[in-house]
């Protein structure tokens, strides 16, 4: 029986939110919405990110984070589902923001547990369900 949405995601092998960037343009557009949703509407803006230790839950295949390590984060994942870590990974080596990719765990956000601090915490990936 599934009893969470990202089971759903991981037995049917379906990553929700892959974008599936295909060249550092199409990654730039995506960043350019980003920046615009923190800056203007959250008043979070890109420098806010910089040398930031960010935990993020639920990233799927980690677009968000891939822009947050180009903001200059150091991201620390949380991810169930672990068809979508190939995906985070490929994207922190192609566009060469490996060493931000600090730290990739597999829970939820209900089973997670650190006695880290962290400077920004990011859940908006799933908050909705």
């Amino acid at each position: 029986m599934i009893t969470t949405l990202y089971g759903y995601y991981e037995l049917r092998q379906m990553l929700p939110t892959h974008a599936s960037f295909a060249n550092e343009a199409s990654l730039a557009r995506y960043e350019a919405h980003r920046k615009d949703l923190f800056t203007n509407k959250l008043g979070l803006p890109p420098a806010g990110f910089k040398d930031a230790d960010v935990l993020e839950f639920g990233p799927d295949t980690g677009e968000n984070a891939l822009v947050f390590a180009r903001w200059g984060a150091k991201m620390h994942l949380v991810e169930p589902n672990e068809n979508a870590w190939p995906i985070i990974e490929n994207y922190f080596s192609s566009y060469e923001v490996s060493k931000s990719l600090c730290s990739l765990e597999k829970a939820d956000v209900a089973g997670y547990h650190s006695d880290r601090t962290f400077d920004v915490i990011v859940a908006e990936g799933f908050i909705y369900t």
